[in-house]
């Protein structure tokens, strides 16, 4: 199979030529190529499934949620990258063995939780028991409907930089993690309230990367 441009396929068309199996062969493969990626732009356009790249000519539409299997790989063609909105493939995007770093460049390990405490207390309050995988913490943003109350985040009994006097109140407060901010595997995760005053209604969002 050979992939033509359009300029070397109408070449085979002009007046007098007598195209060759093999000609007519390349019109056919580059036609289908052409096909799929444009199916692959639609997909991604409307966020349909994931588009398989392994190479030039080959372009598989997957399923939602299959995860695991090569997004894009080397062997694509720029052009057949950009049918995705890819500009670059340094290698295997997301496989079973992508690299932590290489999931939170494309933001595939970033989540977050949220916890509401309706009558918070002076007291502590565990929001991951035990960590079933290592991450992360990024930032904290915290509110109350009414009075106040100052948020220690903690890892193993560790306050988090930046995070361990974060003053919750009606207006919605957030703070980004400075260092000591990684749990590990098995890891207790907690927020230790103090300073309260008549606080109520007390939320907070946590966003993380998973790291492992």
């Amino acid at each position: 199979m050979t992939i033509k441009t359009k300029t070397s396929l109408k070449s085979y068309f002009e007046t007098g030529d007598k195209p060759t199996q093999a000609e007519f062969a390349n019109l056919i493969d580059t036609f289908y190529r052409d096909s799929l990626l444009a199916i692959a732009t639609a997909a991604e356009t409307d966020k349909t499934g994931i588009i398989e790249i392994q190479a030039s000519a080959l372009v598989t539409a997957l399923p939602v949620g299959a995860v695991g299997r090569q997004l894009i790989s080397v062997a694509a063609t720029a052009s057949a990258r950009m049918a995705l909105g890819i500009t670059s493939a340094a290698g295997t995007i997301l496989d079973a063995s992508t690299t932590a770093a290489a999931r939170q460049a494309l933001n595939i390990e970033t989540d977050s939780f949220s916890v509401f405490i309706e009558e918070p207390q002076n007291k502590t309050y565990v929001l991951d028991l035990k960590a079933a995988y290592p991450y992360t913490i990024s930032w904290v943003a915290v509110k109350t409907s009414a009075g106040s109350v100052i948020c220690n985040h903690q890892i193993e009994g560790v306050s988090i930089t930046n995070m361990s006097a974060v003053t919750a109140g009606s207006t919605e407060q957030t703070a980004s993690a400075g260092g000591a901010n990684s749990v590990a595997l098995g890891n207790t995760y907690q927020v230790v309230l103090t300073g309260n005053s008549t606080a109520a209604d007390l939320s907070m969002t946590i966003a993380y990367q998973r790291t492992g």
